[in-house]
């Protein structure tokens, strides 16, 4: 198994690192800091849920969404900067960041012999579990709450688009497996599964590159906090 990781900080910037499988979802409120009322801004996310998850992309692969907030205030940018600061538990190689989504991949296959003595990939099960941790708002200024209604939905489909993207290649790993030729033995049928399987892996990898690549970490579509700062 393996992640796929995309988190945006208080620069606006991101970073990446492996992942990939996918299909249903649950929202989680983060206890460490005591936040337990209602999230808000659910319906937007809702949205863009139902336009990944009615897309091609995701047809039969199954998906599953986990979302994990953890609340940050303040009556100036400035303070909500801050409370991101202290209260995010996102923290990687000694960075801090805004948000993060992490995506399991697990592609598994039935092997089955023919009457000839040939193999092949009977069936593939393509599944990711992703993870979203992102802040909620707690705050009664006009200020903050205007800014962050401009910002919030940008950085959701930055990290969305990370995910769409994975989605994606979850389905094809699962087309691309189905079309392994059969072999005289299912040693060697594994062995080209499995090998398959490493390069679909890299290729989620790449994808997240070159998208943030794309996007300078969602800076150009909006996602980067420091600019609504100015």
């Amino acid at each position: 198994m393996a992640f796929f990781c995309l988190r945006g900080n208080s620069n606006g910037k991101g970073n990446s690192c492996p992942g990939g499988v996918l299909a249903s979802g649950r929202i989680r409120l983060a206890e460490n800091n005591g936040f337990l009322s209602p999230v808000p801004g659910v319906k937007m996310i809702k949205k863009i849920l139902l336009l990944m998850l009615t897309s091609g992309a995701v047809q039969a692969a199954q998906v599953h969404f986990d979302y994990y907030y953890y609340k940050v205030s303040g009556d100036t940018v400035r303070q909500l900067v801050d409370s991101i600061d202290v209260n995010t538990p996102i923290h990687q190689n000694g960075e801090k960041w805004i948000g993060q989504v992490r995506a399991r991949t697990l592609w598994d296959w039935k092997l089955q012999t023919q009457a000839d003595g040939s193999c092949y990939l009977a069936s593939v099960d393509a599944v990711a579990d992703i993870q979203f941790v992102m802040p909620i708002l707690d705050s009664s200024s006009l200020e903050v709450k205007e800014i962050w209604d401009r910002w919030y939905p940008h950085l959701w489909r930055h990290e969305m688009q990370h995910a769409r993207d994975a989605i994606a290649i979850v389905k094809q790993g699962e087309n691309e497996l189905l079309n392994l030729r059969p072999r005289g033995s299912c040693e060697a049928v594994e062995e080209m599964a499995t090998e398959l399987k490493s390069q679909l892996l890299d290729r989620v990898v790449e994808a997240g590159r070159r998208y943030d690549e794309l996007t300078k970490h969602g800076e150009k579509t909006g996602a980067g906090l420091a600019d609504y700062m100015k």
